[in-house]
């Protein structure tokens, strides 16, 4: 061991066979500050790479002034923090967010903030994997997509709740895998308070909380921590369900999960093969069987028969898609494949509004060549803010975009990663350090669900797989260092 990590301040387990635990420490600001001044003065790899991710973040303060804007949920979420009401598509985690930033009155301001939580971030990482014993080097590395990777600068750079949504996911995590021993009651509340935040933030959160619990019974952590994870979550969803029924008369989260399950069908749905009502049969699209507008489509109003306003009603929606899904499982099932795998394929082009959708997580620059590009916000912290037309050529936005075009991680290598994942989590088998090989396969179970319940319930979008950027590696490093450790006897 070298001197440097002989002094490193209570970071790791030690998991080696004959060693002694350290002393616990409990955690303060104070002590956070003194540990990450020692890991940059003592690890040259992360303080090189944190170091490149405040700059790159720092470019795109300067070549992207003030912050990006394009989605109608960005003025959704600004109405919602400025008027202070629940959106019936969006929930409100992001609008608090931002309600929290108003006083500011600029938009950079949120930019910048979000900037931060990326850099964040990959310290959280670095922390948690030398926390676990995992080498100085891999865990440096293993932070290095969180912080360099050019399509989450992109995402961090939209008034969009993504990078939130990441940041609240992360930290959920993290508390759960912070030690390798046994989990505190409180720290298991802790949890789930954030994992409702990030449901609130997103609700494709909440299907985590199905794998979260599955995961806590599985590592045995006690009936005291399952009850404290399970209170932590519900009484916040539950709180938000009573003030979204008060505003819009139904106790849920949002008001469109059965519209998106419903734009998922369109593609695929054979009206004369399902049992329809005639209320549900006149939500069946126009166009016949492969000439069906995408689902995002129909979603967004890009349709012309503006189904997707047909009803008030979301039940009736819902009531749709179910009957679609349960009449043709197959077909269903296939198209949710099909965009699994153009999620990940490299080069893929789709329809002309899904390729927009995909150049948008690009680095803009006057002659990109992309199908269309993100938008600046001009305006200050409005909910109406009007978007500048187009990015002039400058050595700012030419410089950045050539990064983009180098730093970016290819959606693939993370299917990879993955796939290593479970399967040396299938080559040691339990009784060999069965925490650490249900940890991996939590994190892999984790990122699976998050990219495939997107795709099931919505259209395909990159930034789904955003979350990636920080569980994958974790994962992989932990994955790494079982087989480096010798097995238990």
């Amino acid at each position: 061991m070298s001197t440097d990590e002989a002094t490193l301040p209570a970071v790791t387990d030690p998991v080696a066979a004959g060693t002694t635990a350290t002393p616990r420490r409990r955690f303060s600001a104070g002590g956070a500050v003194r540990w990450l001044w020692h890991a940059i003065r003592t690890n040259k790899v992360f303080t090189a790479l944190l170091a490149a991710g405040a700059l790159v973040r720092v470019g795109m303060m300067v070549a992207y002034y003030p912050a990006f804007g394009y989605f109608i949920d960005t003025r959704a979420y600004m109405l919602a923090a400025k008027n202070w009401d629940t959106d019936p598509i969006w929930p409100f985690g992001y609008p608090f967010f931002l309600f929290l930033l108003a006083p500011f009155e600029r938009t950079s301001v949120v930019a910048l903030t979000q900037h931060l939580l990326g850099l964040g971030m990959g310290v959280v990482v670095y922390a948690l994997l030398r926390r676990r014993g995992i080498a100085r080097h891999w865990s440096a590395l293993a932070a290095a997509p969180i912080l360099l990777d050019a399509r989450e600068l992109v995402v961090e750079h939209h008034v969009l709740s993504d990078t939130l949504f990441s940041v609240l996911l992360l930290a959920a995590v993290v508390l759960l895998l912070w030690s390798s021993d046994r989990l505190p009651v409180w720290i298991a509340a802790l949890s789930g308070g954030f994992f409702a935040a990030a449901s609130l933030t997103r609700t494709i959160g909440q299907v985590l909380i199905v794998v979260v619990l599955a995961y806590l019974v599985l590592r045995r952590v006690g009936w005291k921590q399952v009850l404290a994870f399970a209170v932590a979550v519900a009484i916040p969803l539950a709180g938000y369900m009573v003030w979204f029924h008060h505003e819009h008369g139904v106790y849920a989260i949002n008001d469109y999960t059965g519209r998106y399950m419903w734009a998922r069908t369109t593609t695929f749905v054979d009206c004369d093969k399902v049992d329809f009502t005639p209320q549900e049969r006149a939500l069946c699209p126009l166009e016949p069987l492969g000439q069906r507008l995408g689902p995002d489509s129909y979603l967004w109003y890009d349709d012309p028969t503006d189904l997707v306003r047909l009803y008030k009603d979301d039940k009736v929606y819902k009531s749709f898609a179910t009957k679609a899904i349960l009449a043709q499982p197959l077909d269903y099932v296939e198209v949710v494949l099909a965009d699994t795998l153009h999620m990940f394929q490299p080069g893929w082009h789709g329809p002309q509004r899904t390729e927009c959708v995909h150049d948008l997580w690009n680095m803009p620059s006057a002659g990109s060549g992309d199908a269309c590009s993100t938008t600046l916000m001009v305006k200050p912290f409005l909910p109406g803010a009007a978007a500048a037309g187009g990015h002039p050529a400058n050595w700012k936005n030419k410089t950045m975009r050539g990064y983009g075009t180098v730093f970016t991680i290819p959606g693939f290598l993370f299917v990879f990663v993955l796939l290593f994942v479970f399967a040396a989590a299938l080559r040691r088998p339990r009784s060999q350090h069965g925490r650490e090989n249900l940890d991996v396969v939590f994190l892999g179970t984790v990122s699976v669900a998050l990219v495939m319940m997107s795709l099931a319930l919505s259209a395909i979008d990159i930034r789904y797989i955003m979350p990636l950027m920080t569980l994958a590696p974790i994962a992989l490093a932990l994955s790494i260092h079982r087989f480096r450790k010798p097995a238990a006897a």
